[in-house]
This record gives structure tokens, C-alpha cells and sequence, in this order.
């Protein structure tokens, strides 16, 4: 009797699939991890084509200007690909897959201070009151702007093509809005913190008289000069001046007015 073995090779696949998880889950996995994970886009073109999300646990940088393209504002995308660091961001590169569940969402800033912005809020919209720019009355180019809130520092980063650029500096207190985010070439990389504001709604102003232009100087000769600004509302022109630190003298101009020469 002739005996046949017949030998069953069986070669097993292992599918290995990625299991969707929340933010903050994702960014633990760390540099390398490849994530899919489900959040609302913060941002839009005004910073470029990177594109923020953030669920209620953390927000996370996407960078893929081929698979992002014409992802805007609002929507709830959920994506999948590899954890990078980019100078000091994480942010997933490629984005491997990407589908929009839902459109119109909106992240309701989270309240913050200056020394805040940090990796605790990477990526995450945030808000901060009572900001005061360093360079008020001057344009907003191309860099970052230094402001000071409630004692402490911080920066706020232009990009070129943002509809800030070239836009004057608030002069006075104002509401800061924007995406905490990172660049830096420092390793360890623990500065390069920033705020990214993203249009004219991101910085609110809020004193009780607002400058709508920068205060100019005109007509100098050696003995004196002009000064012209406008406001938000009429007012007077009150100005202190002197030849040492305690000033004393006074021009007023009277009037009620937009528009203000002296």
C-alpha cells in the first residue's frame, strides 16, 4: 500500500488594521506611530496648506498639501497616516486616508495664559485676554510679534499670504485668538512656542476708543512736527509733551472727531 503524504502549506496574512482612537491617545504613541484619528479643522488657507484638528481630548498638525487640498474650516475629517516632528511640531505626514464626515462644526477656544503655550495646548485653538503687542501702531509683516498678557510673554507668528500681513498692530488691550504651535531647531525642543492667528477675527479689540490707523508724523522741520491718526469714534486730541520725562506741557485740540492732526 502506497501511502501519499500530502503536505498542506498554509500561508496566513496577517491584516493589520489601525484602530481609530482619540487625539491625545494618538500623540502618546509618539514620533513613527501610524494613527487614525477623528477631529474639526481649525484652520484653512490663511495658514497655508497645514491644517489643524482637535477633538475634545488635544488637536494634532496634518501635513499633505496633495490630500488636504480643499480642506477647510469646520469639518470633521478623520484621517489616518504616520507621527513626525516637524522642528518641534508633531504632525502627521503623509495623511494616507481622508474623509469628511460633516461640515459647519466649530472648537470653542480654550482660555489660556502666555506661559500656557506650550506642549499642553500644541495645535489646540486657544484664547488670550488682555493682550498687548509690543510694536502697537506699527504693521503686522512677514515674523513673529512679541505681546505681553497679565505679566507674561509671548509671540504670535505672520505668515506670508496670511490676510493679517500688512495690517496695523492694535495699540491697545485686545483679545488674542489663535492655534498654539511650535517651531524651533533646539533639541531638546522646549521653545519655539507661538500663537498662529488666523484672519482679523482672531485679535479683538476691546478698549472703549480704538486707533484705526498708525500715528504718522508729517512736516518735520528742526523746531517741530505734525502727528495725524485716526480713531474708531469722535473724540478730542488731548497731548502731554516736554523736554524731560515729566513732560508739562499740554496741546488740546478740542473737537470731536475721526480724524486728529496736531
Amino acid at each position: 500500500m502506497k501511502k501519499i503524504t500530502i503536505l498542506i502549506i498554509a500561508t496566513i496574512f496577517n491584516v493589520v488594521g489601525f484602530a481609530q482612537t482619540d487625539i491625545a491617545t494618538a500623540r502618546s504613541q509618539g514620533i513613527g506611530a501610524n494613527v487614525t484619528v477623528t477631529g474639526i479643522v481649525t484652520n484653512g488657507d490663511e495658514l497655508g496648506p497645514i491644517r489643524y484638528i482637535e477633538d475634545a481630548t488635544a488637536g494634532l498638525a496634518l501635513y499633505d498639501p496633495t490630500a488636504l487640498s480643499g480642506v477647510v474650516r469646520g469639518e470633521e475629517v478623520t484621517v489616518s497616516g504616520i507621527l513626525v516632528d516637524y522642528n518641534g511640531l508633531m504632525e502627521m505626514t503623509p495623511v494616507n486616508s481622508n474623509i469628511t464626515n460633516s461640515t459647519g462644526n466649530s472648537i470653542i477656544p480654550q482660555l489660556i495664559t502666555p506661559i500656557q503655550v506650550g506642549e499642553n495646548t500644541e495645535s489646540e485653538l486657544v484664547q488670550i485676554n488682555n493682550v498687548i503687542f509690543n510694536s502697537g501702531g506699527s504693521l503686522f509683516t512677514v515674523g513673529t510679534h512679541d505681546f505681553t498678557a497679565n505679566g507674561e510673554t509671548g509671540k504670535v507668528y505672520i505668515r506670508a499670504g496670511n490676510p493679517l500681513e500688512n495690517s496695523l498692530i492694535p495699540m491697545g488691550p485686545v483679545t488674542l485668538i489663535g492655534i498654539s504651535s511650535q517651531y524651533t531647531f533646539s533639541v531638546p525642543a522646549n521653545d519655539g512656542y507661538q500663537i498662529l492667528p488666523r484672519d482679523s477675527s482672531d485679535i479683538i479689540q476691546t478698549g472703549a476708543l480704538i486707533f484705526t490707523s498708525a500715528v504718522v508724523q508729517s512736516n518735520i522741520t528742526t523746531t517741530s512736527f505734525d502727528l495725524s491718526w485716526t480713531v474708531s469714534d469722535s473724540s478730542t486730541t488731548n497731548c502731554n509733551y516736554g523736554l524731560s520725562s515729566g513732560l508739562g506741557m499740554t496741546i488740546n485740540n478740542g473737537g470731536n472727531t475721526l480724524t486728529h492732526t496736531m
